[in-house]
């Protein structure tokens, strides 16, 4: 049997001196060989890769786009009078494309028929107005 007070033990005796807890740098240092990570601890297992597809649910709100971001500012519409300008060479047209092809020109028979209401005239457009068939008095002395 032990008495507790030989159990007992002085707290000075528990102080460490701060010198024996220095350690020397050279027994920090680790040799480049424990640094090496053998190839298969670097193997991932495939099903560690898989994602759940819950996780890959993107909550409607989320693709919401608030109304300002589409907006787009006046000077982004504005054009620049040069990107308007029209080189010449674009505005010339070759000979050919000005040609017409004969059969173009001709006019069906039809088309030429006018339909006789329209050959009609109004009596009152064949009325003349007597100063109109007035003969001024030099015209008949200059055919003696």
């Amino acid at each position: 049997q032990v008495s507790p007070e030989y159990l007992q033990v002085s707290p000075e005796y528990l102080q460490v001196s701060p010198e024996y807890l220095q350690v020397s740098p050279e027994y920090l240092q680790v040799s480049p060989e424990y640094l090496q990570v053998s190839p298969e601890y670097l193997q991932v297992s495939p099903e560690y890769l898989q994602v759940s597809p819950e996780y890959l649910q993107v909550s409607p709100e989320y693709l919401q786009v608030s109304p300002e971001y589409l907006q787009v500012s006046p000077e982004y519409l504005q054009v620049s009078p040069e990107y308007l300008q029209v080189s010449p060479e674009y505005l010339q047209v070759s000979p050919e494309y000005l040609q017409v092809s004969p059969e173009y020109l001709q006019v069906s028979p039809e088309y030429l028929q006018v339909s006789p209401e329209y050959l009609q005239v109004s009596p009152e457009y064949l009325q003349v107005s007597p100063e109109y068939l007035q003969v001024s008095p030099e015209y008949p002395q200059t055919l003696h």
